[in-house]
């Protein structure tokens, strides 16, 4: 199936090695994982900003991502469904990826349940949509 990953699971499984990162690996081997140009670019800027990754670092980050998933541009206005402003790309992203499910860690995202008969779960979510 394919699935997007929020900016905040694929930072958090990059970062320290848990069930973000399992689930990364999980969806490498038996999804297809898709990312939009403003998901990398907000990995990307957590990444040198929040986490210190060194700009090589974070050029490796990018090009493996880009390697591993089907790179997508966002075209058009995100709706303005969230609380948080960012959170209505996220949503853009997945609806036109057109995904089977949105995983994210991102409360504002999470309490809406569902965008355009897309889910959003999170990490631990995924694992029961998976059974």
């Amino acid at each position: 199936m394919k699935v997007l990953l929020d900016n905040n699971v694929w930072v958090a499984g990059l970062i320290a090695r848990g069930a973000c990162t399992d689930l990364i690996d999980h969806c490498l081997s038996a999804h297809q994982l898709v990312v939009s140009d403003w998901i990398l670019e907000e990995v990307k800027e957590k990444l040198l900003t929040k986490f210190k990754y060194a700009p090589e670092r974070v050029k490796e980050v990018e090009s493996w991502m880009l390697e591993i998933c089907d790179f997508f541009q966002l075209v058009g206005i995100p709706p303005e469904i969230s609380r948080d402003a960012d959170d209505n790309y996220v949503l853009l992203s997945a609806k036109q990826a057109q995904v089977v499910c949105l995983v994210s860690g991102d409360k504002d995202l999470l309490i809406l349940e569902k965008f355009e008969n897309i889910p959003i779960i999170n990490p631990s979510g995924f694992w029961a949509l998976e059974d």
